[in-house]
């Protein structure tokens, strides 16, 4: 993700503090979906959580709680939660800019995992319907 798409992608979102945060435990939990989050996946990562805003120091308290959330319930539990979250709190055109994050994160590492292209198929198809999920 250059710094213009992150840039397009900050002016089409205007994510408040929570649309935020639950973003970035999504594109959070698409690295850590197959195993342990590769070093480039990291990366990337922190580069998201900046085009979002986030400060360093916002990046490391999110992805601790994150990763808590993961430990005390299940990945699917975080991934659901957010999703839905998103669902009631954007529009359809942030929605879309999200599921360019996600599709980011589901291919930025050694490839697509079937984990990941099933993670982004649910989102599209909770959040537009079933018309979009193999788009």
């Amino acid at each position: 993700m250059d710094v213009n798409e992150t840039r397009k992608l900050q002016k089409l979102l205007k994510l408040n503090q929570e649309q935020v945060y639950h973003v970035f435990c999504l594109a959070l939990a698409m690295g850590v979906l197959d195993g342990d989050m590769e070093p480039n996946e990291a990366e990337m990562l922190t580069r998201i959580g900046m085009a979002l805003g986030l400060k360093p120091q916002d990046i490391e308290v999110i992805s601790k709680n994150a990763h808590e959330s993961i430990k005390e319930t299940s990945i699917s539990d975080l991934l659901a939660y957010s999703i839905t979250r998103l669902k009631q709190l954007l529009t359809s055109e942030q929605l879309e800019g999200v599921v360019m994050i996600l599709d980011y994160m589901a291919h930025h590492d050694t490839g697509l995992h079937i984990e990941e292209s099933e993670v982004v198929n649910i989102a599209k198809s909770i959040w537009f319907g079933d018309d979009k999920k193999k788009k």
